[in-house]
């Protein structure tokens, strides 16, 4: 009976909640049932259904690849494909969040790349509600590398999203982006900005409520193809890198401003001419200070942009100070 169906459900969603995969006994066993009666199809128990294959493919459950393996043979990245596409956005929204965690590793063990899971989410990302955009966003993040070439149609729609007047929505969607760039490295860069999102990224730089490390590794990516590294250049991005470096201290992110900065070697000097006194010093004196840190990477590259820049006679005397 349907109505059985559900609370069945619901009380899978609730015992698996509280407890891991790995501290029961006979688990393949149990995984092999509970799912298979989870897959039959029971329209009326959907939200409830979503919900335990939530907890089923949870991390904190102890999710593993014996667990990946059993759900995948019993169909449940089918079932995850029908769920996303439900007319009810709880439903929607829960099988999302069951994408998300099963495919949070960068792999895809229950196949979803092979089912219409990615137009379905490609379309919640585009014209889905607010929290579900969200949700579709971070799904696409997960599914880049394994479903890069059928998520190629998501480019347009992630280009738009910086210009939502959200923070946390085109945070969201330049991390989907980037994740999708680095899948298939120049060719989606190119394409990328072939669908403008060039001046988009550096509108997201120069925001203060933007979290920069997202937004400067998707930067990266668009400062690195020779092809389309003009773009960048042409929207401004010298003088948002030599402020972001001053403020920056985490050496990650302090190598990752640095090496864009030397893409743009001839360049620099120039940049720094045309930026007021007060900041125009502060970069130097920033550039002075990581070259003079160690002999770390950071160095090395801060010393290689000095080097440049003290060929300009004019930024001579300020590095020597």
């Amino acid at each position: 009976a349907e109505e059985d169906r559900c609370r069945a459900a619901w009380a899978i969603a609730a015992v698996l909640s509280s407890v891991k995969w790995v501290d029961l006994k006979n688990r393949g066993y149990i995984v092999r049932f509970l799912a298979s009666g989870l897959v039959a199809t029971a329209p009326w128990a959907s939200m409830s259904t979503a919900s335990a294959v939530l907890e089923m493919v949870s991390r904190e459950r102890g999710y593993s690849d014996e667990v990946d393996v059993l759900l995948r043979e019993v169909g449940v990245g089918d079932l995850l494909a029908q769920l996303v596409q439900h007319p009810s956005t709880n439903v929607q929204r829960c099988a999302l969040e069951a994408i998300s965690h099963a495919c949070d590793l960068g792999c895809d063990p229950l196949l979803l790349s092979g089912t219409d899971a990615v137009p379905a989410v490609i379309s919640i990302a585009q014209a889905g509600c607010y929290d579900n955009k969200l949700a579709a966003l971070e799904a696409i993040h997960w599914l880049a590398e394994s479903s890069a070439d059928r998520l190629k149609a998501a480019i347009p729609v992630l280009v738009q999203l910086p210009g939502h007047t959200s923070d946390d929505l085109k945070e969201a969607a330049a991390s989907a982006l980037w994740a999708l760039m680095m899948s298939r490295q120049e060719t989606y860069t190119v394409e990328a900005c072939e669908h403008g999102c060039v001046p988009k990224l550096i509108d997201l730089l120069r925001r203060d409520k933007c979290q920069r490390q997202t937004i400067l590794f998707c930067v990266e990516r668009v400062t690195m193809p020779p092809a389309v590294r003009h773009l960048a250049l042409q929207a401004g991005v010298l003088p948002l890198l030599f402020r972001s470096l001053q403020d920056e201290r985490d050496k990650i992110l302090q190598e990752c401003i640095l090496g864009m900065l030397l893409s743009y070697s001839s360049h620099v000097s120039q940049a720094l001419v045309e930026q007021d006194a007060a900041e125009r010093q502060s970069s130097i004196r920033q550039l002075v200070a990581i070259c003079r840190a160690g002999s770390s990477e950071n160095s090395t590259c801060a010393r290689q942009l000095l080097e440049h820049i003290t060929q300009d006679a004019s930024l001579r005397q300020l590095s020597r100070q």
